[in-house]
């Protein structure tokens, strides 16, 4: 699960630094948040937007599993592993995306 993978992450994290300025799931929840908010929106242009949004989330959790893995606060096959996850909610996310922009 992405989100266990994210807070482990997050967990290693504070225990060496406290300037994290996300809450655990907060970042990670907000992908599939937006993803649901764009589903109840009128228009295509509406729903891409908060596609687009949810892959910038992605993209933020992404960052964060690179630093983790920079700081050595997880080893290089945890982060292999977090990267192939988010790695696939990306793509996920580009494909409706790109099928939304015609």
């Amino acid at each position: 699960n992405l989100l266990c993978l994210f807070i482990r992450a997050q967990l290693a994290f504070r225990k060496r630094i406290v300037w994290i300025n996300q809450p655990d799931t907060e970042i990670s929840a907000s992908i599939p948040t937006n993803i649901a908010e764009g589903c109840e929106r009128e228009s295509d242009a509406d729903f891409c937007r908060f596609l687009q949004i949810a892959f910038g989330s992605a993209n933020e959790v992404d960052y964060q599993f690179i630093l983790a893995r920079d700081l050595k606060y997880v080893d290089e096959a945890t982060y292999n592993e977090l990267y192939e996850k988010i790695f696939e909610v990306k793509r996920m996310l580009a494909a409706p995306i790109r099928k939304v922009r015609g």
